[in-house]
């Protein structure tokens, strides 16, 4: 069972964590969420147990604990489904929808665009910048 654990305190590490619910069973993964420009813990995470009965009494027994002065909010993790693109839809000129193309998920836009790039450019470059030039 995944377990989502907030109100963590910055100074616990994951390792901390681990010890404070391997009171209740065995532990398969902790993951504490940390922040990539402060480098400390966002004040979040995630226990992974695989006994159902021992993640449900630490559920109810951690909800509310009191560790390093502040009070844990422990509850079952609620996975988010990945949501798959949708496509795109547009009108054509009679107002009649028709299905565009989800360029990201194609490659082929990508390979036409490489092909593209090694092509040489049809117009010259601007040679001055002061004022009369011409293309």
């Amino acid at each position: 069972m995944d377990i989502f654990v907030s109100n963590l305190p910055f100074k616990l590490s994951e390792e901390g964590l681990k010890e404070l619910f391997a009171q209740f069973g065995e532990v398969a993964e902790v993951k504490i969420i940390i922040d990539k420009r402060t480098r400390l813990n966002k004040g979040y995470g995630f226990v992974k147990m695989n006994n159902n009965n021992e993640a449900t009494s630490a559920l109810k027994q951690l909800n509310g604990f009191e560790i390093l002065e502040r009070k844990l909010v422990v509850s079952k993790s609620q996975k988010e489904e990945q949501a798959k693109p949708k496509p795109k839809l547009s009108y054509n000129s009679f107002g009649v929808k028709k299905k565009t193309k989800n360029w990201l998920a194609d490659d082929t836009y990508l390979k036409e665009k490489a092909f593209l790039a090694d092509k040489p450019k049809k117009f010259a470059k601007r040679r001055g910048t002061g004022r009369g030039t011409t293309y």
